[in-house]
């Protein structure tokens, strides 16, 4: 159980940092958000690593379906010390990664709404621009409507 632990509180740990990456994404800009989607990848990947390390554990522990039960927060009547503070921290990692839904869906609204808005600058720039040019040749065509054409008459 000892290993298990060690591989939890380590997950915990990159779980929070996640979190605080996510976070981070919310209260930045959209340019900073990408910068911060790498990050939060190269944390996903060392989760990811921490996962496969664990489910070894599981799989060479005495008793892997009760192993299995206690990552999953069930609890039993009779646990050891040990199997105790797995549940506890399995409680804890259950609590962040409930955190870590909620701000991801916060995120896609927050890129969702980025998204809302720079169409919506590129729409205006686009009227804009557009009625530049058309206000422009409306000017050159009501200039062109006073000039007057040189003869083109050839004495000879």
């Amino acid at each position: 159980m000892d290993n298990i632990l060690s591989l939890l509180e380590a997950k915990e740990t990159l779980l929070l940092d996640y979190e605080r990456v996510s976070g981070a994404m919310l209260a930045g800009t959209i340019d900073s958000l990408l910068g911060s989607l790498s990050e939060r990848d190269a944390i996903a990947s060392e989760i990811d690593e921490v996962n496969a390390e664990i489910l070894t554990e599981i799989l060479d522990s005495e008793n892997p379906d009760r192993v299995r039960a206690l990552l999953k927060t069930q609890r039993f009547e009779d646990m050891t010390e040990g199997e105790t503070a797995v549940y506890d921290l399995s409680m804890q990692i259950s609590a962040v990664w409930a955190k870590l839904q909620r701000l991801n869906a916060d995120i896609v609204q927050f890129i969702r709404a980025e998204q809302e808005r720079v169409l919506e600058d590129i729409k205006a720039l686009n009227s804009d621009t557009r009625g530049t040019a058309i206000s422009g040749y409306s000017e050159l065509a009501n200039q062109g409507a006073n000039y007057k054409m040189p003869d083109n008459t050839r004495k000879i």
